[in-house]
């Protein structure tokens, strides 16, 4: 089990409780404006809502949402994101008081492992509460430019609700964790596209989804389905902007999205808290889903 280290202050004027689809609006706020940019934090709030219930909690002070931090349980180890508060808020414990919250719920459904990405605001926080290097995970970016054309290979397809079982079967030694849930809920996503990759007789080499902005996300057997892959994704967002986030370890990966005009633009630690890190084989993880969910 996780050995929780809690910080308790005598008076509060916040406290922190889990996250309602009525505060999808104001916690995609402070992501926000937390980290500077928008996103799809609003999207990725609601998978929360719909596959791990509970596990997104949000800071509350008079009646305003300060805070906001997510987990979501994979089996052996659960994944530690959106991890935010609001500029004017910062360096008050906000941050520390949602991680132990989040870290008490890992431990109530008996996650062994927790893991996560961090950026660099967030490092002394998780340093703090006992987390782990272990690798990095590097962050993408291709800017719109030349058209790509669509692979013209018998072995992909449309990814369909049926290739479900069997693509997260291929999925589980990779990741290291059952993500069913996950990958059904950015399946029917009505925005996301997602391709597979199958071998002459019909076995599952590789998986890829397309979100608006990011590709992920994408695991496959061999460089060269991935490239593939990739190839399909990149044709189905013509000419749209492209982000990837990629393990480290993955450095035929991180080769491949150089030959496609990835550039890379920042590296976040990768790092967990429990007895050992998480039995996942991250050099045939070609692309994340996202920093908050893996």
């Amino acid at each position: 089990m996780i050995s929780l280290i809690f910080v308790y202050k005598e008076s509060v004027p916040y406290h922190v409780r889990n996250l309602t689809r009525n505060d999808l609006y104001a916690a995609a706020t402070v992501l926000e404006r937390a980290f500077g940019r928008p996103d799809i934090w609003a999207e990725e709030l609601d998978l929360y809502l719909h596959v791990e219930p509970g596990g997104a909690q949000v800071a509350v002070e008079d009646g305003r949402i300060v805070g906001v931090g997510g987990s979501i349980s994979y089996g052996p180890f659960a994944w530690i994101g959106v991890m935010g508060v609001a500029p004017e808020c910062q360096g008050r414990g906000i941050a520390r008081s949602i991680l132990d919250r989040l870290l008490a719920n890992v431990d109530e459904r008996r996650c062994p492992i927790a893991v996560l990405d961090a950026s660099t605001a967030g490092e002394s926080l998780y340093e703090c509460a006992g987390f782990r290097d272990h690798g990095s995970t590097d962050f993408f970016e291709r800017e719109a430019s030349v058209p790509v054309s669509v692979p013209q290979d018998g072995c992909l397809s449309p990814l369909e609700v049926s290739d479900l079982p069997d693509v997260g079967a291929f999925d589980r030694p990779i990741f290291g964790g059952n993500r069913f849930s996950v990958l059904n809920w950015l399946l029917r996503a009505e925005q996301n596209r997602a391709y597979v990759a199958r071998s002459s007789g019909g076995r599952i080499t590789g998986y890829v989804f397309t979100q608006p902005g990011r590709i992920g996300p994408w695991a496959a057997e061999s460089a060269e389905v991935a490239e593939l892959l990739l190839a399909a994704a990149l044709a189905d967002r013509q000419g749209a902007r492209a982000t990837v986030r990629i393990p480290a370890e993955n450095a035929a990966g991180r080769q491949l999205l150089r030959c496609h005009g990835f550039v890379p633009r920042r590296s976040l630690r990768h790092m967990y808290l429990g007895p050992h890190a998480p039995e996942q084989d991250r050099s045939r993880i070609y692309g994340q889903a996202s920093f908050a969910f893996g």
